[in-house]
């Protein structure tokens, strides 16, 4: 009995400690295995960049080389968002849009209505003296009225000149636009005239850039990435650093090249080609010829490939060798005015896995990644599609879009990355690639249409394809039932990237990942704070021991007289033949709650011109 008493007495002043270490524990102090992180909680690494500041986003990709020559971008700019189709161009650097008042000087055919100031209740023109007045190369201007000009020329005689204003940019996420500065045109000149598209943004590295200005401004990642659907086009543009999941990426994943810097050219995404191979023949030129001029640069902006004069003759030596010995034979060009080398009687492109049997393919190797700076080299493997474009007027015609770049330099255009994920990774300095479905990856990645807040736009995003209408998957589907599973097992991925990111991190920051977490400023990601009415429940059941404890040390006072020990013996006797004359009383049964903290997240080109660029 005395050690009863004792316990009794234990128990209550040991409840009374805990309950105030407990509490304290769960607001600041509770340590937290790795293996206990998914059960309580704790973001992942993606989660918590996105709770930090990071809003990166995707935006949808139209256009292809066979229907326009490029690949342009849908972006909402204003308030109301106005949308506008612009060509992304990797080789540029400023954003401009047709501005209302340019009227007959700006082309007919765009897409959509012209941007007005006045419709836009954040719009502001920025004056010479604004910090934001940049325009990179050339160098911005200042007209009569003191507003920040810009003018751009290009060498196949286009032309772009207006004003610099600022105003948001839509990134789809359900919240407000981010300011950005862009250009107001006043006037257009050669093919930008007559395009369909209504301008261009620049996601070259210059200050004047999107991806510069949103990167500065901490509203994305300092990172994007271009994906441009095959022959039927479309895809995705990535701002940020977006979860792309890992089954997307093909099964070599995502291979990385140094960017090199070119003093000449600074807002340039050159990279170290070392090699072209076509079919199983490499061609045999020394690896400085890619690098004469500008060097090798990626340009999302050019719709082809240009290559110096010695790789060019050898590459179109070897595809004419290897096309003619398959039975195709040399055909006209769709346009007399120009030399292009074209071929007929291959199979029509709805069958590209045939098409390979009479074009070979195309394989690009670059300088591999690595801290040693003697890593391996990387190999892109391509397909015919890489290089040919449709003839456009007769099935099972094709030509080379490949073209002689001379002397200036190496130029990789959006025809050379169709169906491959580039990852221009500014922050480490280098570029990814990897060979993936990009129709499938944009239609995945595609904002939900319930994040665009405006009615208006909303509505025109649904009609062009711009976002994904909650709950349904018919317009992700493009006629391939199989694509759901294939989007679920790509979708998985993310949780289990998140959670290798994670460990590296801890194990970066000198952690273990079976580390305990002891940070007295972390915060309460385990649950919310101990209620009110949980404290006076604890004060109250530590009371009711101490009374029992104190009652029972009375009783057993009293037990120590023998008279009242024999007294009691017989009415337990009594008690027990009581209960095998009644039978045993029923049981009660309490069916406990338990809570479990799930960790949800939302995570939720292109040219007019197909020549070499004067101006960034």
């Amino acid at each position: 009995m005395s050690v009863l008493i004792l316990l009794l007495a234990f128990l209550a002043t040991s409840h009374l400690a805990h309950t105030s270490s407990f509490q304290q524990k769960r607001s600041f102090y509770l340590s937290v295995h790795s293996d206990d992180r998914n059960n309580l909680g704790i973001p992942s690494v993606a989660t918590r960049r996105r709770l930090q500041a990071t809003r990166n986003t995707t935006m949808a990709l139209h256009g292809a080389v066979k229907d326009f020559g490029y690949y342009y971008a849908s972006v909402y700019m204003g308030t109301p968002p106005k949308r506008f189709a612009v060509i992304v161009d990797t080789g540029s650097t400023i954003t401009y849009v047709p501005c209302s008042s340019c009227g007959s000087k700006c082309g007919p055919n765009h897409e959509d209505a012209a941007f007005d100031p006045s419709q836009s209740s954040t719009s502001n023109y920025l004056t010479c003296e604004d910090p934001s007045c940049q325009c990179g190369t050339p160098s911005c201007g200042c007209n009569k009225s003191k507003q920040c000009t810009y003018s751009r020329s290009y060498a196949e005689g286009s032309s772009s000149t207006g004003i610099l204003l600022q105003d948001l940019l839509a990134l789809n996420d359900g919240g407000q636009g981010a300011p950005v500065a862009f250009g107001c045109e006043t006037g257009e000149t050669g093919e930008i005239f007559k395009q369909q598209a209504d301008g261009l943004i620049g996601l070259g590295d210059s200050s004047v850039s999107i991806v510069n200005q949103l990167t500065k401004s901490g509203v994305i990642d300092n990172k994007f990435a271009l994906c441009f659907g095959s022959v039927d086009g479309q895809g995705a543009l990535l701002l940020g650093d977006p979860d792309i999941p890992k089954a997307s990426l093909g099964p070599k994943g995502l291979r990385y090249t140094p960017l090199l810097k070119s003093p000449q050219h600074p807002a340039y995404y050159n990279v170290g080609l070392k090699g072209i191979a076509v079919g199983k023949t490499l061609l045999i030129v020394d690896q400085s010829e890619y690098q004469q001029g500008y060097g090798t640069v990626l340009d999302s902006g050019t719709t082809f490939m240009y290559l110096p004069t010695l790789v060019y003759k050898q590459f179109i030596a070897a595809v004419d060798k290897a096309a003619l010995s398959s039975g195709l034979g040399r055909v006209a060009g769709p346009d007399a005015r120009f030399p292009d080398i074209c071929y007929g009687e291959a199979p029509p492109h709805t069958e590209p896995e045939k098409l390979s049997q009479y074009f070979p393919e195309m394989t690009l190797s670059f300088a591999g990644q690595g801290d040693d700076g003697d890593a391996d080299d990387i190999e892109l493997f391509l397909s015919p599609f890489n290089y040919l474009f449709i003839h456009g007027k007769v099935a099972g015609q094709y030509c080379l879009g490949v073209f002689d770049g001379k002397g200036a330099g190496t130029l990789l255009g959006g025809i050379t990355f169709r169906n491959v994920l580039v990852v221009y990774d500014r922050e480490e300095g280098r570029v990814g690639f990897a060979e993936t479905e990009c129709l499938k990856l944009g239609k995945m990645m595609r904002p939900m249409c319930s994040a665009i807040e405006s009615s208006e736009a909303r509505e025109i995003a649904v009609r062009e394809g711009d976002c994904s209408e909650d709950g349904s998957d018919s317009d992700r589907d493009s006629g391939d039932n199989d694509d759901d599973d294939e989007e679920q097992e790509m979708k998985e991925e993310v949780d289990d990237e998140d959670k290798d990111d994670y460990e590296e991190e801890e194990e970066e920051d000198g952690q273990s990942p079976s580390s305990t977490i002891t940070n007295s400023t972390q915060p309460d990601w385990v649950g919310p704070p101990t209620s009110p009415s949980d404290q006076i429940s604890s004060v109250a059941l530590a009371f009711v021991a101490v009374v029992i404890a104190v009652t029972l040390l009375g009783f057993a006072v009293v037990m120590l007289q023998p008279a009242t020990r024999e007294k009691v013996k017989r009415l337990v006797m009594r008690s027990k033949y009581q209960q095998l004359e009644e039978g045993e009383g029923g049981g009660g049964s309490g069916n406990g709650g338990s809570s479990g903290w799930k960790n949800s997240s939302a995570d939720g080109s292109q040219i007019a011109m197909t020549e070499i660029k004067l101006a960034a």
